[in-house]
């Protein structure tokens, strides 16, 4: 494209980024999309997928640094739902879902948003990703806990969503260092 024109040449690296951004992100996606249908969770899948990136839109969260460390974290971090959705007791199933969601609103009410020293947010986008992250999050839980008391049967692909918010609920506390005062090596506490 810059050969071509198309492109500016001092936009070049500007570009190589986001294709970089964009080709790790459909692969991590479609990694947990092709794992899901193996183990015939697709719907678990979507549903996991679907409530971690639209919290982590807002909320932020640890960002590896290499797009193979963010590969494998991310498929680490997803194998979580489906060890819950294989091995939890059907007998600890509204309890996971509860305490899942109460951690995820908890951490992300009291430490979200959190930002990234390659895309530092203003006052401004804090408040208003603070703002958006809180809603998203308390959403999310009133969608969950609603459908779980409401449609029983649904609980355990709930699961799957509330695995989805904790996971990114929990990268925000490495982030922030919590319980170790230097934690994530790429952030400051907020």
């Amino acid at each position: 494209m810059t050969n071509k024109g198309v492109i500016p040449p001092e936009d070049k690296e500007i570009y190589v980024y986001g294709w970089s951004l964009l080709l790790s992100t459909l692969g991590s996606f479609l990694a947990m999309l092709l794992l899901g249908t193996v183990l015939g969770q697709l719907p678990g899948t979507l549903l996991y997928i679907l409530f971690f990136c639209s919290l982590r839109i807002y909320a932020g969260g640890y960002h590896a640094a290499s797009y193979g460390n963010c590969f494998w974290l991310t498929l680490t971090l997803y194998s979580t739902a489906p060890l819950f959705h294989f091995y939890l007791p059907p007998a600890y199933l509204d309890g996971a879902l509860v305490v899942l969601v109460l951690l995820s609103v908890f951490i992300t009410c009291l430490w979200a948003p959190v930002d990234h020293p390659n895309k530092p947010l203003n006052e401004a986008e804090k408040q208003q990703n603070k703002k958006m992250s809180r809603g998203i999050v308390l959403l999310q839980s009133a969608v969950l806990l609603g459908l779980g008391l409401w449609q029983p049967w649904l609980k355990q692909y709930l699961l799957w969503s509330a695995v989805g918010m904790a996971t990114n609920s929990f990268t925000l506390l490495y982030v922030i260092g919590y319980p170790y005062p230097k934690g994530g090596e790429m952030h400051e506490k907020v």
